[in-house]
């Protein structure tokens, strides 16, 4: 449990005793005197949940030997309490300067709640308008047309409908991102599909012609393959007796 979380655990931890009857051991019920083995059997046990439940900053600065529940209890109480000018003061400046970034709208929202319970635990409640301006001001900006709407509704949404409005924006949004994708993948393999068979034809024209010159002279006979790939001359190996270079219109150039 940390300060901002206070008032959640709070009321989850009222209700887990409340459930077992055992609230009498926190409020301010008197405790017999001396208490019997019943009451303590129950306040142990309490005892024991309270301190499983709370961070370990917060139990070094109350544990105590041999205390009572309900003096642990109000001590923790006091910690958040205690200075609720100077806590609200500080809580606020969070509050107001809480944004988006790179969490969803149920994270955020979440969030954003923490610290308006935590306002309210130290009376200092958010207004609902205020709620939910600081709430949408605080979104990226994706979400700056669905604000505006949310903002000139009359009458005024409250959280839960500003929350709900913003979570199917967010589907509308994921859902326009995804169809975005699929065209690009489909526009580019269109565009990889006419590269390859440009370059195909290309290949097919150019290389595949090959002709073929034999030249007689006084000694042996010399064969020259050529191939012609665009107009470019072509060197082709002879057996031992020459190099011929061969191109258009002209064939009988040996090379010793």
């Amino acid at each position: 449990m940390h300060p901002p979380n206070y008032t959640r655990w709070r009321e989850l931890f009222l209700a887990l005793v409340g459930k077992f009857g055992a609230s009498r051991h926190i409020d301010d019920t008197i405790a017999p005197n001396p208490p019997d083995v019943a009451w303590q059997t129950v306040d142990y046990a309490v005892l024991s949940l309270l301190y499983a439940t709370v961070s370990e900053e917060i139990m070094a600065i109350v544990l105590k030997p041999d205390a009572a529940t309900y003096a642990i209890w109000h001590e923790i109480e006091g910690l958040f309490r205690d200075n609720k000018v100077s806590h609200a003061l500080s809580l606020e400046v969070e509050f107001h300067s809480l944004a988006q970034g790179d969490l969803s709208i149920l994270t955020y929202s979440q969030k954003f709640m923490t610290y308006a319970d935590a306002l309210a635990n130290i009376d200092q409640p958010v207004p609902p308008d205020t709620l939910v301006l600081t709430l949408l001001r605080g979104l990226n900006d994706p979400f700056r047309n669905i604000a505006t709407i949310i903002k000139t509704k009359t009458p005024f949404s409250s959280f839960l409908e500003s929350h709900s409005m913003l979570l199917l924006e967010e589907a509308d949004l994921k859902i326009a991102r995804s169809n975005t994708s699929t065209a690009l993948v489909t526009t580019n393999s269109g565009s990889s599909a006419q590269v390859s068979s440009k370059s195909s034809f290309t290949s097919s024209s150019s290389g595949g012609s090959t002709n073929t010159h034999r030249q007689k002279g006084k000694g042996k006979g010399i064969t020259v393959a050529a191939t012609a790939v665009d107009d470019t001359p072509l060197v082709a190996l002879a057996p031992r007796a020459a190099m011929v270079v061969w191109r258009p219109g002209c064939y009988n150039h040996p090379v010793a």
